[in-house]
């Protein structure tokens, strides 16, 4: 989610840089499409998807849209900060995910998570394993560049801003666009038929309007003379 406020600054800084945003929509909505677009994500299921980054997201995903996104820090943000012991750094994870999952459930009676899929800049192997082992759910661990070629190097937000970029390409259940000017569609020119002359019609008009036009001017030019010979007799008197 984000504030009206701070996405409206995003929209001064594309402009004041002369540019023009093009679509603006969630992040889970952005990555679901790219994981449909590359069959990741089963259809007939209800599975989570995990983001391990910085900061660690699960998005619960059931037909292809988004119901539950929770995000989770996996270190304290102290100056005193412990070393990253890989135990320590997977009991966080373990742990904010079971508190995710049990929410989700306990708000959503109806629906039942069947698989969780792992996302990471690099194919781990061992992680997936035992989150499988301490979740009892199944684990498929998912590397940003089997999606998108570097995108290791760049980061999740490449995969969201690629996931966007596709949008007028993949169908989606959803549709969030929250631009502030949708793309306007150019206006279709008129086009006008050129009937056939019709002659016929144009003899009638002529045999109608010729005469008149003659009596018009004969009637004229005699009251003319008619007006002429007055004011002559009026001269001479």
């Amino acid at each position: 989610a984000i504030k009206n406020d701070v996405l409206i600054d995003y929209f001064k800084i594309l402009e004041a840089a002369s540019l023009r945003e093009q679509r603006v929509e969630p992040a889970a909505s952005s990555l679901i499409r790219v994981l449909s677009f590359k069959n990741l994500i089963p259809e007939d299921q209800t599975i989570a998807l995990i983001e391990k980054d910085y900061v660690g997201r699960i998005i619960v995903i059931d037909n292809s849209i988004p119901q539950f996104v929770r995000e989770f820090y996996l270190s304290k943000p102290t100056a005193d900060q412990e070393s990253n012991d890989p135990e320590s750094s997977f009991k966080t994870l373990a742990k904010e995910i079971r508190i995710s999952l049990d929410y989700f459930n306990r708000q959503n009676e109806h629906l039942s998570i069947k698989k969780i899929l792992f996302l990471t800049p690099t194919q781990e192997d061992d992680l997936p394993q035992n989150l499988e082992k301490h979740l009892n759910l199944p684990v498929v661990a998912i590397a940003y560049e089997s999606i998108l070629k570097n995108a290791s190097q760049m980061g999740i937000n490449i995969l969201h801003a690629y996931g966007a970029s596709i949008a007028a390409f993949v169908s989606s259940p959803t549709n969030f666009d929250f631009s502030k000017q949708k793309t306007e569609e150019p206006k279709k020119v008129k086009t006008y038929t050129r009937k056939p002359i019709n002659y016929k019609l144009l003899i009638k008009i002529a045999l109608v309007c010729v005469p008149l036009i003659i009596i018009s001017f004969i009637v004229s030019s005699l009251i003319t003379q008619k007006l002429k010979k007055e004011v002559a007799a009026l001269n001479q008197k």
